[in-house]
C-alpha cells in the first residue's frame, strides 16, 4: 500500500525548498570537511579552516556530526536536509557554472571584472590572462565603504583560488595551494576567534577545570586536577565552539565532537 510520509527513510523525504534566493534554512548548521557553517541570513557562514588530507569516511567513523538537527541548506543546485545527524541531499544534475570553464588554463580572471585590493581598484585585460591595478599608497587602517567589486566579476587569488563579486562583495575560496612537487603545508590557525559562545552558558572542560568564551578566548578555571580521575560530568554544555590545537570542537549532546586533523608543528 501506499507509505505516509513518517514512514519514509531520511533519503526518500528530501523536499526542495523554495525561500525566495535564500540558500539555506535560518539557525541551520552543516559542516563541509573540517569546516562548519551557519545560516545567518539566508546564506551560509563558514569557518575557513585549511583541511589538510580530510578523509570523510574516517571522519563519520569517528563519530563526527555531518550536521544538526532539521537544518536545511543548498549544494550547488540540490537542496539537504539534516536527519539524525547526517545530511541527505536531492541528486539533480547541475549545470557546470565554472568561471573559467571557456577561458584558457593561464587565465587569471574574466574579462570586465573589477575588484578592490586594500584601497586599489584592480581591472581583468581583454583576454583574462593578467590583471592590473592603480597604484595607490594605501594609509594603515584604511576601510573601504562602499562596495567592493562589481557584480559577476570573477578573479583568482592564487594558483588554486578564485573570488566572485555578490551583490558588490567579494567571496573567495580559501584552500590551501600546493605547487608541483612539493607537499602542501600544514595549516596554521585562520583569523578567527579561539572559541565562540555565551557568557554563562556556554562552556567546555579542560580535565576538571571548566572553560568559558571571553571575547573569542578561553578562560579556564586553574584547579590542580588528579591523573586518571574520571568523573560522569558532561565534556561540555550549551553550544560553544572552541580550538583543541588545530582542531575545532562542538557540543553534541553533552559530549566535545572535534574535527581529527594532523596538527603536526602547530603553532597559534
Amino acid at each position: 500500500g501506499a507509505k505516509h510520509c513518517d514512514q519514509l527513510g531520511p533519503e526518500q523525504q528530501i523536499v526542495e525548498v523554495q525561500v525566495e534566493s535564500a540558500e539555506c534554512k535560518e539557525g541551520s548548521r552543516w559542516r563541509v570537511e573540517c569546516n562548519w557553517c551557519t545560516c545567518r541570513g539566508g546564506k551560509g557562514a563558514c569557518t575557513e579552516m585549511a583541511c589538510l588530507n580530510w578523509d570523510e569516511d574516517q571522519a563519520r567513523e569517528d563519530g563526527i556530526l555531518e550536521c544538526h538537527g532539521s537544518s536545511r541548506w543548498k549544494k550547488d543546485c540540490n537542496w539537504c536536509r539534516c536527519a539524525e545527524g547526517r545530511g541527505f541531499c536531492t541528486k539533480k544534475a547541475c549545470p557546470q557554472t565554472g568561471p573559467f570553464d571557456n577561458l584558457p588554463e593561464d587565465a587569471m580572471c574574466v574579462p570586465g571584472s573589477r575588484w578592490l585590493v586594500d584601497c586599489t581598484w584592480c581591472g581583468c585585460s581583454d583576454d583574462g590572462r593578467s590583471s592590473f591595478c592603480t597604484l595607490m599608497a594605501c594609509i594603515p587602517g584604511y576601510v573601504h565603504e562602499g562596495p567592493t567589486c562589481e557584480d559577476g566579476s570573477v578573479w583568482k587569488t592564487d594558483d588554486c583560488n578564485i573570488c566572485r563579486c555578490i551583490d558588490g562583495m567579494s567571496a573567495c575560496t580559501k584552500r590551501l595551494c600546493a605547487t608541483p612537487n612539493q607537499e602542501p603545508r600544514t595549516p596554521q590557525v585562520p583569523n578567527e576567534p579561539e572559541c565562540q559562545g555565551e557568557l554563562g552558558i556556554d562552556r567546555w572542560r579542560q580535565d576538571c577545570n571548566w572553560c568559558n568564551c571571553r571575547n573569542g578566548v578561553g578562560a579556564c578555571t586553574k584547579r590542580q586536577c588528579l591523573e586518571g580521575v574520571k568523573d560522569d560530568q558532561p565534556e561540555c554544555e550549551g553550544n560553544p565552539s572552541w580550538m583543541k590545537d588545530c582542531n575545532r570542537c562542538h557540543c553534541v549532546d553533552g559530549r566535545a565532537v572535534c574535527t581529527t586533523k594532523l596538527c603536526g608543528e602547530f603553532r597559534k
